[in-house]
């Protein structure tokens, strides 16, 4: 599973969009989730202004099966 900003923005509560910020989103864009026999994901690693990054809890529905950026049209 990969995080997709679009379904994050559509899915998450408006506190947590506000919370992650428009950077965090960005860097989290097509990043592989983990889901091991949890009912959450995690992004284990990722970097915004040179720090790093993981978050967890990750919602299946923020994510999409596939990388959008691996989509040719």
């Amino acid at each position: 599973m990969y995080f997709c900003a679009e379904r994050f923005v559509e899915n998450a509560d408006v506190s947590t969009v506000r919370l992650l910020g428009k950077d965090h989103i960005d860097a989290l864009d097509g990043m592989p989730v983990v889901f091991d026999k949890e009912k959450f994901g995690m992004v284990k690693s990722y970097i915004v202004q040179g720090c790093e990054f993981y978050l967890y809890p990750v919602y299946e529905e923020w994510c999409t099966s596939s990388k959008q950026n691996d989509l040719f049209f």
